[in-house]
C-alpha cells in the first residue's frame, strides 16, 4: 500500500500517535529555538519510533529539506556490511558533542561515560541509515527516552 512514483520509489504515509512520541521530546531553551528553529516539535522525535510503524528492515531517514543527488542504496549497503545499527553521514567539518552537551552541577546524571561523550563526534541526524531490526532488539528508543527524561528532569540543561 502506498504510491509508486514514475521512477519506482514507493512512498507511504504512516500515522503515529503523538502521545507515544512525547516521552522522547526534549526540553529546549528559547535561545536554542531562536538559533536552530523549532527543534522541540513532536515531529522531530518521531524518527526514534520508526521501528514501530515500518517493517524491520534497513531504512534511510532524510529530513524534509534534504536534496538527494546520488543513489541511496550505497548507504544501505554500507550499513549492512558494517554490521552496525545506524550509520550517519559525516558533517562537512568535524564537530564534537561538546558543542551540544552541557555538564550542569545540580543534576543527577546517570549516563555511563557521560564526560567521554563530549569528545565524540556529533553527526548530522538529518540523513542516516538504520537497521530497524537491530534498533528494536537493542531497545534504542527506550534508551533515548531515558536520556531525554534525565535531560528534562534537569530542566533541559544537559
Amino acid at each position: 500500500q502506498g504510491t509508486v512514483t514514475v521512477t519506482g520509489v514507493l512512498i507511504r504515509i504512516h500515522d503515529v500517535d503523538a502521545q507515544m512520541i512525547e516521552r522522547s521530546v526534549a526540553k529546549v531553551s528559547v535561545a536554542i529555538i531562536k538559533q536552530r528553529g523549532n527543534i522541540d516539535s513532536v515531529e522531530n522525535f518521531a524518527r526514534f519510533y520508526m521501528h514501530l510503524v515500518l517493517e524491520r528492515t534497513i531504512v534511510i531517514y532524510l529530513d524534509a529539506d534534504t536534496i538527494v543527488q546520488a543513489d541511496l542504496a550505497l548507504l544501505r549497503k554500507q550499513l549492512l556490511q558494517s554490521g552496525r545499527t545506524i550509520g550517519f553521514v559525516a558533517r562537512d567539518g568535524a564537530v564534537k558533542l561538546d558543542k551540544f552537551l552541557k555538564n550542569p552541577k545540580k543534576c543527577n546524571i546517570n549516563i555511563p561515560n557521560y564526560k567521554k561523550l563530549f569528545s565524540m563526534p556529533a553527526y548530522n541526524v538529518g540523513v542516516f541509515a538504520v537497521n530497524l531490526q537491530r534498533w528494536a532488539e537493542q531497545k534504542v528508543a527506550e534508551r533515548v527516552e531515558d536520556l531525554v527524561g534525565q535531560h528534562n528532569a534537569c530542566g533541559g540543561r544537559l
